[in-house]
């Protein structure tokens, strides 16, 4: 049986070489599929009409009448692309019916948009698996050309505007994408551009106030320099609090090891001397844990140079605080590539300013036994030698205080910030 060692150069692997869309219009925390040329197109297509004389092409209908541009008018609607030959598909067209189900009351409308071959007996096997939504048969497959889907199951969401809102979701995302088309009203769905790029508007303000405040702003254009690293001696006599549990006793020290590669995106491994390091543990299919994502990435823009945050992905049951061991390798790996290809989409779709790194072993941040480790939101703030000096909650007020007490007693931060106001004095700044 492969390592976990291996497994994580495998992941890293894929990973660092996959290609990454260019950020475009807000994502609304809508996870999307695809990477390089092809997500940039469907990027383009997004927040556009529909072609609703797409259907004109289908052929053979089940479950309900043929689809017109009138019945859509006002209405939100979900194309799951699937065959039914292939189980991951078959399986996604019954997390549809569930999708189709919640929102019925909001005039959802589902379509199972089958290959132009074997569509004999396709109903059966929906049937088997109580879809009721409509399918269509697209004879010419000229609709999925039309759409670039590329493998089955694909996922579009139309809106009550009549526009592609999500093109190729990720099926993780499809309930939370057809949420938002369902209950925004036809008025707020026609202004959409309009909101998201005042959004973006205000997000850069408020990254640009922020940067304001901050009295290292200054030296973002200062390079890495060189400084002497402070001795064992002076991280121990910085003052840093000690790390107590539940009882009262004092924990033993832990280290956060700092992996040289595997990272998001671009495989450049954060910029870590003379910095405190924050890491939080995150997984894409773990909304409240997936939140944390731009708080953290805030927290990097606010505190400059002095921190160095990273996002650690790892599975649902390292995260719930349980055993990251699988029955066997095949489910391991099944759990692990889902994992890999959301995590790809999360990057694919944010332009982060701080790095994300994968452990589906859930060996590079450990928590000790306690309730802390029950949390599905979880951090660690270390010290610049890599010593963790708090873990927790990042969600708590506690983790706050945590970084500013690392920050001001930290030995690193103190000698870096020396090198870099040396370096300014000898250029007259």
């Amino acid at each position: 049986m492969r390592t976990s060692a291996h497994l994580r150069s495998i992941v890293c692997a894929g990973l660092c070489l996959a290609s990454f869309a260019a950020f475009g219009q807000g994502t609304e925390g809508v996870l999307r599929e695809g990477s390089g040329a092809r997500r940039t197109a469907l990027n383009a297509m997004e927040l556009k009409p529909f072609p609703s004389d797409l259907w004109a092409g289908v052929g053979a209908w089940a479950n309900g009448t043929p689809m017109t541009s009138g019945e859509m008018s006002g209405k939100p609607v979900v194309i799951v692309s699937w065959q039914s030959w292939y189980d991951p598909s078959v399986r996604a067209i019954a997390a549809a019916q569930r999708v189709a189900d919640q929102f019925a009351s909001d005039g959802l409308i589902v379509v199972g948009l089958h290959d132009g071959q074997e569509w004999e007996g396709a109903t059966d096997v929906a049937k088997g698996k109580g879809v009721t939504f409509r399918l269509a048969q697209d004879t010419d497959n000229k609709m999925r050309a039309a759409l670039m889907i590329d493998q089955d199951p694909d996922i579009y969401v139309i809106d009550r505007a009549g526009q592609l809102r999500f093109a190729d979701v990720d099926a993780a995302a499809l309930e939370q994408a057809a949420r938002i088309v369902s209950k925004e009203t036809a008025e707020a769905a026609a202004k959409i551009n309009e909101t998201l790029a005042e959004r973006a508007r205000q997000e850069k303000i408020k990254a640009q106030s922020t940067a304001a405040i901050n009295p290292q702003a200054d030296l973002t254009s200062v390079p890495e320099l060189p400084f002497p690293e402070p001795s064992p001696e002076a991280y121990a006599n910085a003052g840093f609090a000690k790390m107590t549990d539940s009882q009262g006793r004092e924990e033993s020290v832990a280290t956060l090891a700092i992996p040289p590669e595997g990272w998001l995106p671009g495989n450049k491994a954060p910029a870590t001397k003379g910095r405190v390091l924050i890491a939080y543990l995150w997984n894409p299919d773990v909304p409240v844990s997936a939140s944390l994502v731009k708080d953290m990435d805030l927290l990097q823009r606010e505190r400059g140079r002095d921190v160095a945050v990273f996002g650690v992905v790892v599975t649902r049951g390292v995260l719930s605080g349980g055993s990251s061991s699988f029955q066997n390798e095949a489910d391991q790996f099944q759990e692990v590539e889902l994992l890999t290809r959301r995590t790809l989409a999360y990057a694919t779709s944010n332009n982060l300013s701080h790095v994300i790194t994968f452990d589906p072993s859930g060996t590079l941040v450990t928590f000790p036994s306690n309730s802390a480790n029950q949390s599905a939101t979880r951090a660690v703030v270390a010290s610049s030698d890599g010593v963790v000096r708090w873990y927790g909650d990042p969600r708590s007020a506690s983790f706050r205080a945590a970084v500013d007490s690392a920050v001001s007693r930290d030995p690193g931060v103190r000698a870096r910030r020396a090198a870099e106001q040396t370096w300014l004095k000898s250029r007259g700044k």
